[in-house]
């Protein structure tokens, strides 16, 4: 997820250079926060449900895709405003999609007795 928070840094650095506008700067940010305000809960309930690595695995492949798409965008210089917002939606629902099942997987993982534990060592990473 490091590689995530750079690749945002580096995205909206470009957006910037591409459109001076503060408006696409704002959707930048509402874009990746808003899906995990209106949709955490609800994805969180589904990560319960079903296999959270399976939801990460979804959540990578998108971020891959996003990835791969900014980066093809920025070297041939065909940037459009439609194509940023896009990418910027779907960039934000993989992360509010891979943020409860990156959690309950922990569970998974260290089982019910190292939890607290292994939740403590976690924090760090998930308040960055």
């Amino acid at each position: 997820m490091m590689g995530d928070n750079v690749e945002r840094v580096i995205s909206y650095w470009i957006l910037w250079e591409t459109f001076h506008s503060p408006l696409m700067g704002g959707f930048a940010v509402i874009s990746h926060w808003l899906p995990f305000l209106l949709f955490s809960v609800y994805i969180g309930s589904l990560a319960d449900r079903i296999d959270c690595r399976k939801m990460i695995r979804v959540s990578q492949i998108a971020f891959a895709l996003a990835s791969l798409a900014w980066g093809f965008l920025f070297l041939t210089d065909s940037l459009q405003v439609w194509h940023a917002s896009i990418l910027l939606l779907v960039h934000g629902m993989a992360g509010a999609f891979s943020g409860p099942a990156s959690q309950l997987i922990i569970h998974d993982i260290v089982g019910r007795q190292h939890l607290q534990s292994a939740v403590r060592i976690n924090a760090p990473a998930v308040s960055s």
